[in-house]
């Protein structure tokens, strides 16, 4: 509880947890608002490179048909837990014939001055405890939402322009991208470092409730410069106008929770709208001629992406991971993104004991004396290890 006492009352807990997410879903309540429409544009100028094609545009405004909406709902998964509706998607593929007709009518009436019903936008917030950590604090909670089927729909027709407009450093959630592309690179990394005699320092950012946080005025500009087209921009902001929650503790509901920022979890447009919003700190630190990261074959691989978990492979650390940090500061400004320095982690590879002290007594991260977790992969400075930390426990298992 807020006054550091425990209680086991229903009604208190459920409070606390509405309290919680209240102040996660308007962080502007609470931080102060995000950075003004002039700043935020003069920032993102530079740092949206990746536009949409015409055909691409044209492509994603024109309207919706039936045979789109039925493709959509064929490629959904059965068995998910429904929205507020209580309706599956069961109901929906059942009922199709006569169900679709009014769907297409739904999405045809949003034109930017027409919005959604209100039920429409309700989601359940259902708590998942992280494993390992203290129960009765509500951060430690993992919130996925339930959402009602219809408005699930959006993402097939962004997914195939989405690898075009995000860099190939990034593989959460992108079609033809793996999670073992970002651990490969890792991997390489050190093994070049190892080999050439290289300092190098891997610098795991934890980002702090990173999909729950970003900004809307900030989405939507970044999407406006990728050249989304209006049409498209509609149907997405009509997905977000004053949507709302309540979060489900022991079988009962909470109080209803205004939502004015974060893209909630269990939608599946939100990874795609989050790896969008990312690219611009992407891009920023690619193009910063004070971070230096490791020389491939082909080019420099300075930072390896899979959604919000982010791996610098930093070189010349002293003045590269400053100007990283620097980089991320500027970036949560205006989008709300802020890294937990008590769950960020360095490994290091080949760097100078001297130089090793200086940053430690410099930032306040955790160094990790053997090892480091990625993406579910142990990673170690020598190779020589990796087999014991990783194939060694499954096998044992």
């Amino acid at each position: 509880m807020k006054n550091g006492l425990c209680s086991s009352r229903p009604a208190d807990i459920m409070e606390e947890f509405a309290s919680y997410y209240q102040s996660l879903y308007h962080i502007d309540s609470v931080e102060g608002p995000g950075s003004p429409s002039t700043s935020l544009s003069t920032y993102l100028q530079s740092r949206v490179t990746s536009k949409l094609s015409a055909a691409a545009r044209e492509s994603l405004a024109t309207p919706i048909t039936i045979e789109e909406l039925c493709i959509a709902l064929k490629s959904m998964k059965n068995g998910r837990c429904p929205g507020p509706d209580g309706l599956p998607l069961e109901y929906y593929k059942f009922f199709g014939e006569a169900l679709l007709p009014m769907l297409l009518r739904l999405f045809q009436s949003v034109d930017g001055i027409t919005h959604l019903h209100p039920r429409t936008l309700a989601a359940t917030i259902t708590v998942i405890p992280k494993p390992g950590k203290d129960h009765s604090d509500c951060k430690n909670y993992r919130p996925i939402s339930l959402l009602n089927v219809d408005t699930k729909i959006l993402a097939t027709r962004l997914m195939p322009y989405v690898s075009g407009l995000v860099r190939p450093d990034q593989v959460g959630f992108m079609p033809g991208r793996e999670a073992k592309d970002a651990t490969s690179r890792a991997l390489n990394a050190i093994t070049l470092a190892k080999r050439s005699g290289q300092a190098l320092l891997l610098f795991s950012a934890d980002a702090e409730k990173a999909f729950d946080r970003v900004r809307w005025t900030y989405l939507f500009e970044v999407l406006r410069l990728m050249g989304l087209p209006d049409a498209y921009l509609h149907w997405i902001a009509a997905l977000y106008h004053n949507p709302t929650a309540r979060v489900r503790i022991n079988g009962a509901l909470s109080t209803e929770v205004s939502i004015y920022n974060g893209t909630r979890q269990g939608c599946p447009l939100s990874p795609l709208l989050f790896a969008l919003s990312l690219e611009p700190l992407l891009e920023s630190i690619r193009s910063d001629t004070a971070i230096s990261g490791i020389r491939g074959r082909t080019r420099e691989h300075v930072v390896s992406a899979y959604a919000d978990d982010l791996l610098f492979m930093l070189t010349n650390v002293e003045s590269s991971l400053p100007a990283v940090l620097r980089t991320l500061d500027v970036f949560g400004e205006h989008s709300g993104f802020r890294i937990n320095a008590d769950k960020s982690e360095f490994l290091d590879i080949n760097l100078h004991p001297t130089v090793t002290s200086r940053l430690k007594q410099r930032f306040p991260f955790a160094w990790c004396p053997t090892k480091m977790r990625y993406l579910g992969i142990w990673l170690t400075p020598s190779h020589s290890r990796l087999f014991e930390f990783n194939y060694k426990l499954l096998l044992d298992s």
